[in-house]
């Protein structure tokens, strides 16, 4: 189920009154960070729309949420979107079997978003000092796509950045960098 599913358009002022609907549908406590989502999902949900002469509504488009940080062309445009979902089980040793399995439930789920800046091109880039700046608060963030699903709350495990081809000033004409994400417990 999509945001956007909800009653309809959903933007910023029905976002609070929708919001027992969104919790409802995916399962999840009343808390500030469910607000959050709801709030950036509706502000995605604007900023996708296309107008009927084919243009963009003029405001800038995302592809991705992690908390209020956009992820789009003008911030951090990831190259890809790397996933991976582990799920437990513990192995019972037995004389002269394999070994029988118990599934425990869920384990980690993470995500990777590996890409690269041309700050010659674009300009000077704050966007991963910004990333960095939530990952020393600890918190988890919401992450939700640009057509409003919403994917759960991550943490910043990790930010890599890796400089290279250097202008005559120091500045780099390229830069990698990779940010890796955990979900977080319920």
């Amino acid at each position: 189920m999509k945001i956007g599913d909800i009653g309809g358009n959903l933007n910023l002022s029905s976002a609070t009154s929708q919001l027992s609907t969104v919790r409802r549908l995916i399962g999840l406590p009343d808390m500030p960070a469910i607000a959050t989502a709801a709030t950036i999902a509706a502000k995605l949900q604007g900023l996708a729309k296309i107008d009927a002469a084919g243009g963009v509504t003029g405001e800038r488009l995302s592809m991705l949420s992690l908390g209020l940080f956009l992820f789009g062309i003008d911030t951090i445009a990831y190259q890809e979107f790397i996933r991976r979902s582990d799920w437990r089980h513990a192995a019972n040793e037995r004389l002269g079997a394999r070994a029988a399995f118990q599934f425990l439930g869920p384990g980690a789920e993470t995500i990777t978003l590996p890409g690269v800046l041309m700050p010659e091109m674009t300009g000077p880039n704050t966007s991963l000092a910004q990333i960095r700046a939530m990952a020393e608060t600890g918190d988890a963030y919401p992450m939700v796509q640009s057509d409003g699903t919403i994917i759960g709350n991550y943490i910043i495990q990790a930010v890599d950045e890796r400089r290279s081809t250097f202008l005559p000033g120091g500045g780099a004409r390229r830069v990698e960098f990779a940010i890796d994400l955990t979900r977080a417990g319920d």
